[in-house]
């Protein structure tokens, strides 16, 4: 699995995704015609196009053999410079692995690079797991507006995270396991990988037993070291860079 920035040639399977994952969650509740105008203005060559093109945006993709999800924001001003996730779609077929988290995480991160103070998050009241799916993550239902798709007008839900209460006490900041665990990631120490850094993992806060590695580039703690204190992501091959001491490693 690899988790990077969409490129124009993704469109097709941009708009794939996108309609799958629309049809899964909304529909009869909104019906094909709403989805289908939906997928025809979010989501059209030229939309996709002006998206990639806006440095304010953010545009991920999860490729997974092929893409099977994907986000899309924009960093704004508020009272406080604010991350919006407009959508965060994955694919019926590869849900229930994850992927939905993992691709949270990383959008989460790469707004916190930008300097977002908040987080929000965008869905349909008629998409109650949407919703359960922010809740889960850290979000609060911060209020509702009126949005028209197609013909009809629908009542979409905004869910608040602040960086601050998320964030970290000597560093340290809390992640969910796959089997619902939390543990603590020191994003003050880090080890470089040939994709992103590996940063340790911690059984408390306080950082007093350790527990493993997590990726930086796909948010996995499936992460093993080898005897030589190399260490590897089983998820998306991110690898510690070799040393110049380490030639058997190149």
């Amino acid at each position: 699995m690899e988790i990077r920035e969409a490129r124009p040639d993704d469109d097709d399977a941009i708009r794939s995704v996108a309609r799958a994952s629309m049809a899964a969650s909304y529909a009869p509740a909104v019906g094909e015609d709403a989805i289908d105008a939906a997928v025809e203005r979010w989501y059209s060559r030229e939309s996709i196009a002006d998206a990639l093109s806006d440095p304010d945006t953010l545009f991920l993709v999860v490729q997974d053999g092929g893409i099977v999800a994907f986000s899309k924001g924009v960093m704004v001003d508020r009272r406080e410079p604010t991350g919006e996730i407009h959508w965060l779609h994955v694919a019926p077929d590869s849900r229930g692995e994850g992927l939905g988290r993992h691709l949270l995480e990383r959008t989460e991160r790469e707004f916190t690079d930008r300097g977002a103070a908040r987080l929000a998050g965008y869905v349909l009241d008629v998409n109650d797991v949407g919703g359960q799916f922010y809740a889960e993550n850290g979000y609060e239902m911060a209020g509702e507006r009126r949005i028209r798709v197609g013909e009809r007008t629908y009542t979409e839900q905004e869910y608040d995270k602040f960086i601050e209460e998320t964030g970290s006490e000597g560093g340290l900041e809390a992640v969910t396991g796959a089997d619902g665990t939390t543990f603590y990631v020191d994003y003050d120490e880090a080890q470089s990988g040939d994709v992103a850094e590996f940063y340790p993992v911690y059984r408390t806060r306080e950082g007093e037993s350790r527990y493993g590695w997590y990726c930086g580039d796909c948010g996995s703690m499936d992460v093993v070291m080898d005897t030589m204190d190399r260490v590897e992501c089983n998820e998306c091959g991110n690898r510690s860079k070799a040393t110049r001491w380490d030639a058997a490693y190149l």
